[in-house]
């Protein structure tokens, strides 16, 4: 164990950072590192022992350190990460032991003493700090309340985040006849500051643009969440390995009905090709005209499919209809589209240069992200089409914009947006929209945007909702992590 000299002020990123102090001004930031100790320490160095006295506050700056007591792990403190916080107050023992897991982690400490001693002398610093002490004080009595009643009785206690009525509808009827477990529905987003709403939850159900990252997470575990359901297939919304650190089991819904999202695609190419949507609006307003509405068949042309797993596969399926030329991309071949005749795989360059329409279905993993961008589509056709009702994050859309501009591109298709988050799945109508990409990408002509509708359908989310309540009934039977079904395995990395 190494103490080191207060004249290293990495400190004041740290406490910045630390939610301790998120309420402090600047100013109160030295105050803070004039008292603070910093330490580092190796594998196994015990920093209090549980029933020991703890006089400290403890932050985290980097590595790790384990919460344990009674010999099991409850969780694990990372960077900006901290612990006895009501010390402070209390000559109560620690709670549990704080254990070193990594060598060269760096740590501060703030003794009891010099923190009321700065409390009595600024009153100003009082105040800051009264304010983070209150929202803790209320998310703690608000678990004791839960806990107390006995609300949820015997049976799982799930927190629906980003809830909207359609799926509400589909849950509580599919619960209700066969589960019964207790479901708490919430309209805001996961995030941070709304993770205290799953206090008394063990399970959140959460939907795409949930903020499930490494602080949110830590939320959840520190709130006794085992479960994280995701209604959805793709879980880059995910910090797994925060999970997996925190013991939390992830589970989605991997293949809820690729034939939604496989119609909704082809339904979109023959929309924008086909121009429907312009004589759609046109003839609202009694303009019969044709002038402007020309497009091109389908049949006979080489359509590019990025992406073969089971949506991949569904678009295929449907395009062989059309009398299409297919050439397929993924970094693992399926042996029944290389088997047909219409279908070839090739490299991705092949691909770009070769294909009149692209229709993306792939992953938003690391290797995926801006897959779409100015050097890809330098490579594509002049005048290609593109479909993309997989993830936003696929395509570079600032690129696309570009390339829409200088008509290297004919057409263009989105039900998914890299920037959604916070506009999809909304009435945003009466808002001003500050995204300055979307409001450009929606202005040009030949662009059809909407909004993440692919998956909604009767059967998709009745489907979402059996895979999910199927894999809570197991949760609630004693399975965890790989023994669910539809479970995510948190120990890939990306």
């Amino acid at each position: 164990m190494t103490k080191e000299p207060k004249e290293d002020f990495s400190f004041i990123d740290t406490v910045k950072k630390s939610e301790l102090f998120e309420y402090l001004r600047d100013e109160d930031v030295d105050l803070i590192t004039r008292m603070a100790q910093k330490e580092t320490l190796k594998t196994g160095d015990v920093i209090v022992n549980q029933g020991e006295p703890m006089n400290f506050y403890l932050i985290v700056e980097s590595g790790a350190v384990s919460k344990v007591r009674n010999g099991e792990e409850l969780l694990e403190l990372r960077e900006h990460d901290s612990s006895g916080l009501f010390h402070f107050f209390s000559k109560d023992p620690a709670f549990a032991s704080l254990i070193v897991k990594k060598d060269n982690t760096v740590v501060w400490k703030i003794h009891t003493d010099d923190f009321t001693e700065a409390m009595k002398k600024d009153p100003h610093f009082t105040i800051s700090f009264t304010h983070f002490l209150a929202k803790k004080v209320r998310e703690q009595s608000n678990l004791i309340r839960y806990l107390t009643s006995n609300k949820g009785g015997n049976k799982l206690n799930v927190a629906f985040y980003d809830s909207k009525d359609y799926m509400k509808e589909v849950f509580d009827k599919l619960n209700n006849e066969r589960y019964q477990f207790n479901f708490k529905w919430f309209k805001e987003k996961l995030n941070p500051e709304t993770a205290v709403l799953a206090i008394g939850c063990t399970v959140v159900s959460c939907f795409v643009n949930d903020d499930l990252s490494g602080p949110t997470v830590n939320k959840l575990a520190e709130y006794g969440v085992q479960l994280i359901a995701l209604r959805c297939a793709g879980f880059d919304n995910v910090d797994l390995e925060t999970c997996h650190l925190n013991k939390i089991s992830v589970i989605r819904a991997p293949a809820y009905s690729p034939y939604a999202v496989a119609e909704f695609a082809v339904g979109l190419m023959l929309t924008l090709i086909r121009k429907i949507y312009k004589s759609v609006e046109r003839v609202k307003q009694y303009n019969f005209s044709l002038h402007g509405l020309t497009g091109f068949d389908i049949h006979g042309k080489t359509i590019g499919v990025i992406g073969t797993g089971k949506i991949g596969v569904c678009v295929i399926n449907i395009l062989e209809g059309f009398g299409v030329r297919i050439l397929c991309y993924d970094v693992r071949k399926d042996p029944k589209v290389e088997a047909k005749e219409s279908c070839k795989y090739v490299e991705l360059d092949e691909l770009l240069a070769n294909s009149d329409i692209i229709t993306l279905h792939a992953p938003l993993l690391k290797s995926t992200k801006y897959m779409i961008n100015k050097n890809t589509l330098s490579k594509m056709k002049d005048g290609v089409y593109l479909i993309n009702t997989s993830r936003g994050g696929l395509v570079n859309t600032n690129d696309l914009i570009e390339s829409l501009k200088n008509k290297k591109i004919g057409g263009v298709a989105l039900d998914v947006y890299e920037g959604e988050k916070n506009v999809f799945f909304e009435n945003v109508s009466e808002d001003y929209i500050q995204d300055n990409t979307l409001t450009q990408l929606l202005a040009q002509h030949n662009v059809i945007v909407t909004g993440h509708q692919a998956f909604l359908t009767t059967e998709a989310l009745t489907n979402i909702a059996e895979a999910n309540l199927q894999s809570l009934k197991e949760f609630e039977e004693g399975k965890r992590l790989k023994e669910l079904s539809n479970n995510i395995d948190i120990d890939t990395k990306f």
